[in-house]
């Protein structure tokens, strides 16, 4: 089989996976086209959350607030307050998806936030799993 073509390959070398390329609706064999996930600070009604916008497929279950599965394919949003130490699904404290954009061609970009103070360190971070066989 080619070596490509498996789902920790990286055949266009832009540090996105086959299957992370796959999963949130880019080309893996495009380098310029990964979709990765945006993160960034915002204010409402003076408190401050952490949020992570993503696009995924449609049409799945959310499972929790950081846990989404859309057939053999699953997305979790994972975060840690230590670069380094372990990184943790717990859902306690995210918010429930929001839809950004629903792109048309069966991807959805969406939004998931965390409130945080200003005491609060907090690093994310998307990860994908599948289930089923490469083949």
């Amino acid at each position: 089989s080619n070596p490509n073509a498996q789902l920790t390959a990286n055949a266009d070398g832009d540090e996105a996976d086959n299957l992370f390329e796959y999963g949130t609706g880019s080309d893996p064999m495009d380098p310029h086209e990964a979709t990765l996930p945006v993160g960034r600070l915002e204010d409402i009604e003076g408190s401050t959350f952490w949020c992570i916008d993503y696009r995924r497929f449609k049409s799945g279950q959310q499972i929790s607030p950081t846990h989404y599965q859309n057939g053999q394919l699953t997305y979790f949003i994972e975060s840690t307050d230590t670069p380094g130490s372990a990184w943790d699904s717990d859902a306690t404290g995210w918010s429930h998806p929001e839809l950004i954009t629903d792109h048309g061609d069966g991807t959805e970009t969406v939004r998931t936030r965390l409130l945080i103070d200003e005491t609060t360190r907090q690093f994310a971070r998307l990860r994908l799993d599948w289930t089923g066989s490469e083949s």
